[in-house]
């Protein structure tokens, strides 16, 4: 008998209808309980974060209102919507510190253009007086921070 001849055997349905339906039954069950756990985390880490924003709702709506209030009270916008057409008198002082930067080379100041910002005059200082400067308000802001952690504990 050959190879070929050995895989010839046909086995005949047998009524396992008892057993099939149990695995099927455990199946579904099982399937079902993964749902509800799968959903059950899903509420866990919503509600979690959830409450993560609104224990930092004050610090968010902070952060936003200073963004508000340094958007209003910056100098391109000086005045209300319809008076904005008409040229103030710190468009022509911006106008004449462009132009004598443009006309004199200096090295403290570079006059520059931006589509955002139209003409401006950029003021070189020192950078590394700024960035000790800079570096002690940071280390002032962290130490802050963490004081302010720790009395909240």
């Amino acid at each position: 008998m050959s190879p070929a001849e050995a895989a010839d055997i046909v086995v005949t349905e047998k009524g396992h209808n008892f057993t099939q339906g149990v695995g099927r039954t455990l199946f579904a069950v099982y399937e079902l309980l993964m749902i509800i756990a799968l959903v059950n985390t899903l509420i866990a880490i919503l509600s979690n974060t959830f409450q993560k924003v609104v224990d930092n709702a004050d610090v968010e709506f902070k952060f936003h209102r200073t963004k508000q209030w340094m958007h209003f009270f910056d100098e391109s916008t000086l005045v209300p919507s319809p008076f904005n057409l008409i040229p103030s008198v710190s468009f022509f002082r911006n106008l004449a510190t462009f132009c004598s930067a443009m006309t004199k080379k200096s090295p403290e100041e570079e006059a520059k253009f931006s589509w955002q910002r139209c003409c401006y005059v950029e003021r070189l200082k020192d950078v590394t007086v700024d960035a000790n400067v800079y570096e002690a308000l940071m280390s002032n802001l962290v130490q802050r921070y963490f004081r302010a952690k720790e009395g909240d504990e």
